[in-house]
């Protein structure tokens, strides 16, 4: 059994877009919330040898699993304005209305059977 796991804090995405030749570009504050995604996996197999003499059987079982979670979306984009793109502009945090956040959710399950046989090659 596996266990991974991935948190991200909130991330503040500052964006200036469309810059004119004058220097003038649209002030775009993108912050994503604090996301998550996890995962379990695992894999169990059976198997089961014969041998007789030079002849060998072996038969193979297999399930293997794997459920997975992540959260996505929930930004909060906010407009801040036409800025000049050659100073630096200072504001108050502003207020941030996130969007509802999304659950993406995998269920996976496998299963597999093999059967193999060998005759040992006798040199006379």
């Amino acid at each position: 059994m596996f266990r991974s796991l991935a948190q991200n804090s909130q991330n503040f995405n500052d964006l200036l877009l469309g810059p004119t030749a004058g220097g003038i570009a649209d002030h775009i504050l993108d912050v994503t919330p604090p996301l998550r995604a996890g995962s379990y996996s695992g894999d169990l197999r059976l198997t089961r040898l014969s041998v007789d003499g030079a002849h060998q059987r072996e038969m193979t079982f297999d399930v293997r699993a794997r459920t997975v979670e992540r959260d996505y979306g929930g930004d909060s984009i906010l407009g801040l304005g036409a800025v000049s793109i050659y100073r630096t502009e200072h504001f108050p945090p502003p207020l941030l209305a996130f969007s509802a956040l999304g659950l993406d959710q995998v269920r996976q399950v496998g299963i597999g059977a093999s059967y193999n046989e060998r005759w040992k090659a006798s040199a006379r």
